[in-house]
């Protein structure tokens, strides 16, 4: 649906947008969700791209959630207790002796304010591995993401 050219710009907005709509004027906008029509940052400089884009039309989804449903609500329920200590969140590839193995490493906030690395807790605890490429798929490796750009939120 996008030229190399409109792919290469939206790639290149903050990870927070997800969709791109036309006012009634034919003014483009960049929103975070579908709802967002208040929500939104204007972009246009590149009214002239993205003819696909109709003005009066539904927004378009041009980056795809980083988790599907069911890894998100997973993740949810598993970060839950300690959400708030939350800093980011990475996919990583397993050493060699478990090669060809991925799996989530959560960065927190101690007490104190520093960041430190959970799994890495006393007794040992880690999220399990999987085989790489058939979970969390859209998590780039070793790309840090917050649990707003995960869509993981508590109300």
């Amino acid at each position: 649906m996008f030229t190399e050219t409109e792919r290469t710009i939206l790639n290149a907005l903050p990870p927070k947008y997800k969709y791109i709509f036309r006012t009634r004027g034919g003014n483009l906008r960049i929103s975070e969700r579908f709802d967002g029509i208040d929500d939104y940052l204007p972009i246009p400089v590149f009214n002239h791209l993205f003819k696909n884009v109709m003005a009066d039309g539904e927004p378009v989804r041009f980056r795809e959630p980083i988790l599907d449903d069911a890894e998100r609500e997973y993740l949810k329920a598993v970060f839950k207790p300690f959400a708030s200590r939350i800093k980011l969140v990475k996919k990583q590839r397993c050493n060699e002796m478990w090669e060809g193995m991925e799996y989530i490493k959560v960065l927190m906030k101690d007490p104190d304010g520093d960041t430190a690395e959970f799994p890495v807790l006393k007794s040992g605890t880690m999220f399990p591995v999987f085989k790489s490429g058939t979970m969390y798929k859209y998590m780039s490796l070793n790309e840090a993401y917050t649990l707003e750009e995960l869509g993981i939120t508590y109300d």
